[in-house]
């Protein structure tokens, strides 16, 4: 993304004591859904990589649990056409969790207070932990350790 005109610079900033992760990005020309707009699609991804960001953030310090997450669920609102050949902040808190369930909410905006392009909350999941094999998965392993016993 880099070489091509999407992206021109990129930085990632984790603010622990608000417990806030933050993308800052240098839009190319070449982001463009529509001409001179940056496509829905890429708004989405960048939300969906600082929220990220902010589960591994808490994944990595503890405060998440142990394991892996994945993104479950992405709902995104847009609120206003994000110009291409700009730079752009989003910024990603927590909401919530329930047991393996991590909710998120983050906001893509122009600066900070500035226009409002996009809003969004993501659940993340945390897989299962590999020792903890579920239903199918048991019945199957059960079955193939009763083979090698015949």
């Amino acid at each position: 993304m880099l070489r091509q005109d999407l992206i021109r610079d990129i930085h990632f900033i984790w603010n622990a004591d608000r417990r806030e992760f933050h993308t800052i990005i240098a839009l190319g020309l070449d982001v463009a859904g529509h001409p001179r707009i940056t496509h829905g699609g890429f708004s989405a991804a960048v939300l969906d990589e600082t929220t990220g960001g902010l589960v591994f953030e808490g994944k990595k310090d503890g405060s998440l649990g142990p394991g892996r997450a994945f993104t479950a669920r992405l709902e995104v609102d847009y609120r206003k056409p994000m110009p291409v050949d700009t730079e752009i902040v989003c910024t990603a808190r927590l909401l919530n969790t329930e047991g393996r369930k991590i909710w998120t909410e983050a906001e893509l905006r122009d600066r900070p207070g500035g226009t409002l392009y996009a809003v969004a909350k993501a659940l993340y999941v945390t897989v299962r932990a590999e020792a903890e094999p579920r239903g199918e998965e048991r019945a199957a392993e059960d079955g193939a350790a009763e083979e090698g016993r015949a």
